[in-house]
């Protein structure tokens, strides 16, 4: 998907609540479905809103937030879905944007 490279590179310039709408774009239509890949891409969604909760220095609220991206993106979700290569790749990249804010 190049919309996953578009939000990676929204991300890299901290455009977080643009980089969420790359995501909701693809998440919107599928959102009801429940699927793995939805649940996924909620979860990069929610990424990107505690990044910007961050900026906008609302810490409790982009904590919050992130508990959620951990709820919905893990390994096990990430490997049954068709997109698994770019996800998995993607999840490593946004851990590593988000440990940098919740280290501890």
């Amino acid at each position: 998907m190049k919309q996953i490279e578009h939000f990676k590179q929204l991300i890299k310039e901290q455009k977080y609540y643009e980089a969420h709408e790359v995501l909701e774009d693809i998440w919107f239509p599928i959102r009801h479905s429940k699927s793995d890949c939805s649940l996924v891409l909620k979860g990069f969604i929610n990424g990107a809103v505690s990044l910007e909760l961050k900026k906008r220095d609302k810490l409790i609220q982009s904590k919050n937030v992130y508990n959620t991206y951990l709820k919905y993106i893990t390994n096990e979700r990430i490997k049954i879905t068709n997109n698994k290569e770019q996800f998995q790749s993607l999840k490593s990249f946004m851990d590593k944007e988000l440990e940098e804010i919740f280290k501890s």
